[in-house]
């Protein structure tokens, strides 16, 4: 086994035995990296529907969950290698070559609560389930996503739980409530390439749009 392929089985070990109250964040974080690497080596089936869009941005649609959302024609955008229930499609730049290391992701994911959630105990649960496990919370603030009331926040998950990461991570989520379904994008990048993926990022998260389906 290659010492890359060791590290494959590394994240997947840390993912299945991390723990999280509500929000999927840092399992997520472990689980774009895991399947950032395993994007090295093996092939990855897509099966996503694909519309005409402006010249340099690819359209993703999801009818079951009423999901638009754009994304640079250039990126691969993909259902497989999301380890969570509630993972979406994920999206990832191009690699230069097969020596590079995958240094972003975005991620959209989505999940339905048996009552009705408010945004504000979606928040709080979250940022108290990120706070418990010692992570530092950068940024949070009030924002908008698909022209919903959403919230964002910013971190670096530990070093304790990315003990092998060839990159520091820096996430960037930010979510919406609609009835009893929370939406989140997840966006992480190694910390030194952060700032300069966010204007592509936050233009996919300006085009996001949810028209939930009729029950």
């Amino acid at each position: 086994m290659t010492n890359s392929k060791i590290l494959v089985s590394r994240w997947f070990i840390v993912m299945l035995t991390a723990k999280r109250f509500v929000s999927p964040s840092l399992f997520v974080v472990c689980s774009s990296i895991a399947f950032a690497f395993a994007f090295i080596f093996y092939s990855i089936p897509t099966s996503v529907a694909q519309t005409s869009a402006p010249p340099s941005l690819l359209s993703y649609e999801n009818p079951n969950y009423g999901i638009k959302i754009q994304y640079p024609n250039d990126w691969t955008a993909s259902p497989s290698g999301i380890p969570v229930y509630n993972g979406i499609i994920g999206f990832y730049p191009p690699l230069k070559n097969i020596t590079d290391i995958p240094t972003a992701s975005v991620k959209l994911l989505v999940t339905t609560y048996a009552p009705t959630i408010s945004l504000d105990d979606y928040t709080k649960a979250t940022i108290g389930a990120l706070e418990q496990q010692g992570i530092k919370i950068d940024e949070s603030n009030p924002n908008t996503l698909a022209g919903k009331p959403g919230h964002r926040i910013t971190y670096s998950p530990s070093n304790q739980e990315t003990p092998n990461a060839p990159v520091n991570f820096k996430v960037m989520e930010t979510w919406t409530v609609m009835e009893n379904k929370v939406y989140l994008i997840s966006f992480s990048a190694d910390s030194q390439k952060f700032a300069s993926y966010l204007p592509t990022v936050q233009k996919m998260l300006d085009s996001m749009q949810i028209q939930p389906p009729l029950a």
